[in-house]
């Protein structure tokens, strides 16, 4: 995080000095995650890397208080070669159901993202989509589990907002 990147008023200035060499620090923890993750991996695997954050903020609520733009990255099984342009949060959903060889669902506002996977996925299978995955019924009775930001939360401790 660069202090001069912070618009004046928004942050204590004080607090991003602390915070000098954070992002990189956590990058390469992610990398050694994703590397432990991919050391796992076969020829039957495909990975997707996902996040809309670095970015700037929407209005709204849910995937609406995002922008749509973001980092995609696949790679693995079914996974063409070149550059994704174009794409939104919304075209997730139906791609990952297209590697899983599901149709996407009326219901949903993106589409598969078929420039990013190779030949060997039919693309005539998914002409037709289903009406929705959603049913409307609870999934679980059980009260959410809480996070551990939410427990800390509770002794006084604000969790960080992101």
């Amino acid at each position: 995080m660069v202090p001069e990147a912070v618009p004046p008023g928004t942050l204590d200035r004080r607090g991003l000095e602390l915070l000098k060499g954070a992002e990189p620090a956590y990058y390469r923890f992610v990398d050694q995650l994703m590397g432990s993750f991919l050391d796992l991996a076969d020829e039957r695997t495909t990975v997707l890397v996902v996040s809309d954050h670095g970015f700037q903020a929407g209005t709204g609520r849910g995937v609406e208080a995002h922008k749509l733009d973001g980092v995609l990255i696949m790679a693995g099984n079914h996974v063409g070669q070149g550059e994704i342009t174009g794409a939104s949060v919304y075209d997730i959903a139906p791609t990952v159901l297209a590697l899983l060889g599901l149709p996407p669902a009326a219901d949903m506002r993106g589409s598969v993202l078929w420039s990013a996977l190779d030949e060997s996925i039919p693309r005539d299978r998914f002409q037709s989509r289903i009406a929705s995955y959603e049913t409307g019924e609870p999934r679980t009775t059980q009260a959410p589990m809480q996070s551990r930001s939410t427990r800390s939360s509770r002794r006084g401790c604000a969790p960080s907002a992101t």
